[in-house]
């Protein structure tokens, strides 16, 4: 446990220290964007997340856990991959379309949207990650049936954070509740090594909360950059602790929500439940 709080307070002071310098060279390479109030705020700030944690989880390597490292490197490729992803998307912005729907229909007519590539390499770097993973375990026939449902489910991981990035703090209180679900499931149902996994939730703790200020008063935003690195760590964790029921519950929820999004407003549905808008305003100004 001594390690997990150390990885938590190291993610948590390096996204400190490296905050405030980097949201001003950010805004000197005029990466900035207006937020949902109309005031030019810098975008991409989730740039802090890949600078860090991945110190972080490297320490597990360094620390001798019991943890595969062949498994923690796998998972730094794919999350550090998946941010630079969402990072490409902040910088080649377009928002004539939205939603998979749009970005793949464009594709169809043979125009590349900066969403349409976020899609394409991001199913690319999420069927390396389960291939991988698939390799670490001996590469049954079982294993090898599963990569295609683990592709899809981590690759909607990444891009569920974006759903709910739309208000400052709404996808950070998300993040939060999966994160505390996932620890919930851990201590229950996973005896033995696989409790080592709740190391991994340690050290998004630490940099979420120290980023959580900036976001929820609507100083910055973490962009595809950051939406897509957290959302892509969550899925990874998911895929890692190898529990079946784990793993079809996320995937089908992740589908469902993805349809649902491609269909109706997240913002509209909170904002006509009293409770939901409640827990959505919380802590902004």
């Amino acid at each position: 446990m001594f390690l997990g709080f150390f990885l938590l307070l190291l993610s948590y002071v390096a996204t400190k220290l490296i905050l405030a310098p980097l949201g001003s060279l950010l805004v000197r390479s005029g990466m900035m964007k207006k937020n949902y109030r109309g005031n030019p705020a810098p975008t991409a700030l989730g740039l802090v997340f890949l600078l860090t944690m991945p110190l972080s989880y490297a320490c597990l390597i360094l620390a001798g856990s019991t943890l595969n490292p062949t498994e923690i490197y796998l998972f730094l490729f794919f999350v550090v991959a998946m941010g630079l992803s969402g990072l490409c998307d902040d910088l080649l912005k377009t928002d004539e379309e939205k939603g998979f729907r749009g970005h793949f229909a464009q594709l169809l007519k043979g125009n590349l949207t900066s969403g349409g590539l976020k899609a394409i390499t991001g199913l690319v770097f999420a069927l390396i990650f389960t291939v991988g993973l698939a390799r670490t375990v001996g590469s049954s026939c079982l294993d090898w049936l599963l990569v295609f449902p683990q592709t899809v489910m981590v690759a909607l991981a990444a891009n569920s954070v974006n759903l709910f990035d739309l208000r400052p703090g709404r996808a950070l209180k998300f993040i939060f509740f999966v994160v505390l679900a996932l620890a919930l499931f851990i201590l229950l149902f996973t005896p033995g090594e696989k409790s080592d996994y709740a190391f991994f939730l340690f050290p998004v703790t630490g940099g979420v909360l120290a980023y959580w200020p900036t976001d929820l008063k609507a100083r910055g935003m973490m962009g595809d950059t950051g939406a897509n690195f957290l959302g892509a760590l969550l899925g990874a964790i998911i895929l890692l602790i190898r529990d079946s029921l784990l793993f079809w519950i996320s995937l089908i929820s992740l589908i469902l929500l993805q349809l649902w999004a491609e269909k109706y407003s997240l913002s509209q549905v909170i904002e006509n439940n009293g409770v939901l808008r409640f827990l959505d305003r919380l802590g902004r100004d």
